[in-house]
């Protein structure tokens, strides 16, 4: 009986270890895609645009790029998403617009961040879009690349 007991609490020791691992693990992705998408509200505003078309393009770009990552994170995070992420995510964007509206940063900073976007975008592509063991196509993975990279050229 007491070898019993001291198996049940071993596995739920076990257990609880596996949740709190897999709750850091979510506050992780949902902490940095919080800061990602804040520096793409920002430079929403405060990127170097030549016209409110160039503007437009960009917030286009971005909101079939936020797609993407909701759906990795929900198939990643089901529950807690859509519970906790999917709020941050959003009010984070908003975040990083308000900062926009107050300050001003050097044109260093800015073409700093958008290089920072820039590469986040084609590592979340390539992460979401290329794995073997998903359901996915090299000839839809080019196709949406070349649209893309037409999209953001014609910035």
């Amino acid at each position: 009986m007491v070898w019993n007991s001291l198996q049940k609490s071993r596995k739920d020791m076990v257990e609880n270890q596996g949740h709190i691992k897999h709750h850091l693990i979510f506050w992780v992705h949902i902490g940095s895609f919080a800061l990602y998408n804040a520096i793409i509200g920002y430079l929403l505003l405060q990127g170097e645009y030549q016209s409110k078309w160039g503007m437009l393009l960009y917030f286009i770009a971005m909101g079939i790029h936020f797609v993407t990552n909701d759906k990795g994170l929900r198939a990643t995070h089901k529950e807690d998403y859509d519970r906790y992420g999917r709020w941050v995510l959003a009010v984070s964007i908003t975040i990083g617009w308000i900062i926009a509206a107050f300050t001003e940063v050097n044109i260093l900073v800015i073409s700093v961040l958008s290089a920072f976007i820039a590469g986040g975008v084609i590592l979340n592509v390539m992460k979401e879009e290329l794995p073997e063991e998903r359901e996915s196509s090299f000839p839809a993975f080019f196709s949406g690349m070349l649209g893309y990279a037409i999209l953001l050229l014609s910035l």
